[in-house]
């Protein structure tokens, strides 16, 4: 008789338990392979991570920079020196709008002008913020024969008689000179400065400007020899004078000074101005001396060109 003790020895375990160890062994081989899998999928997932990394970094930003231009500005003011003389009978010489910033000023108004007399403008060109060089020019707008006397008739060469048609040839312009008498500091009224420099043109070193010389226009120099000084001195045939801030930008907007201009009728004229009137502009000009070289005459400050 077959024993279920030794049946199963001999033969092994029973069917069921049989079965069951099967299927643990199948069960337990197909879990290391789904652990192996597992693990591959992760080492592939490690692989996939390591292209992006994770290095030190910083930045730091300097936010709202700003760049700002330089300013310049040139407000000239003018008033009539208090010895202003005429010989004689006095005319009468004014000035009706004594500052320009922008918009042309009300100028000079001279009456009953005569061979011999002279008035004096003392103007103050001052200059706020860079400093600048400062130029001067005129411009005639009318020169006018007007009233024709006879004395006059007889004096001038373009008229034939009294009865002439008023013209635009007077000689008034061409024969009022001007002069500087050079700078100084202070109010316009303190008087004329005990050095005199003459204005002259950059072709003509010494001589006076007429009026109708006026239109070459001329530069604001230092006298002969000097270093541009921090103050102007006057003006002559030396180096370009500079106006305004200080050129080390250190201390800005300090200069201003008052520039005296004689205007004369000369007594040697005679009778060929009788009667006739000019009137005339003058502007004055400024361009910015840093990184500028000086200008050889005043036409290079006037259209921009020093540079």
């Amino acid at each position: 008789m077959w024993g279920g003790g030794e049946r199963g020895d001999r033969f092994g375990p029973p069917r069921g338990e049989a079965d069951q160890q099967t299927m643990t062994d199948k069960f337990e081989l197909s879990r290391r392979k789904a652990l192996l899998g597992l693990g591959t999928i992760g080492l592939a997932g490690a692989g996939a991570g390591a292209g992006t990394t994770a290095l030190f970094s910083d930045e730091e930003t300097f936010e709202n920079n700003t760049i700002q231009a330089g300013t310049q500005n040139l407000i000239v003011e003018a008033g009539i020196v208090d010895d202003s003389t005429f010989d004689g009978n006095a005319g009468s010489v004014s000035i009706e709008s004594t500052s320009a910033d922008g918009d042309p000023a009300v100028g000079i108004t001279v009456s009953d002008l005569k061979p011999g007399d002279c008035f004096t403008i003392g103007v103050n060109p001052k200059v706020e913020g860079n400093p600048g060089y400062l130029a001067m020019s005129g411009a005639v707008t009318d020169n006018s024969d007007n009233v024709n006397t006879e004395p006059e008739v007889s004096d001038d060469d373009d008229l034939t008689s009294s009865t002439d048609s008023q013209g635009t040839d007077g000689e008034l312009a061409e024969n009022m000179e001007v002069r500087s008498l050079g700078y100084e500091t202070g109010d316009a009224n303190n008087g004329i400065p005990t050095s005199s420099v003459t204005i002259t043109d950059d072709e003509n070193i010494g001589v006076p400007l007429t009026m109708s010389e006026l239109l070459s226009g001329y530069l604001y120099r230092n006298d002969s020899g000097e270093s541009t000084p921090s103050v102007p001195v006057g003006h002559g045939d030396g180096s370009p004078t500079t106006v305004g801030g200080d050129p080390t930008q250190a201390n800005v907007d300090t200069d201003q000074v008052t520039h005296l201009v004689e205007f004369c009728l000369p007594d040697t004229v005679g009778n060929s101005v009788q009667g006739d009137s000019v009137t005339f502009d003058l502007t004055w000009h400024l361009e910015q001396a840093r990184n500028n070289p000086a200008p050889a005459n005043a036409t290079e400050v006037m259209d921009g060109s020093a540079n």
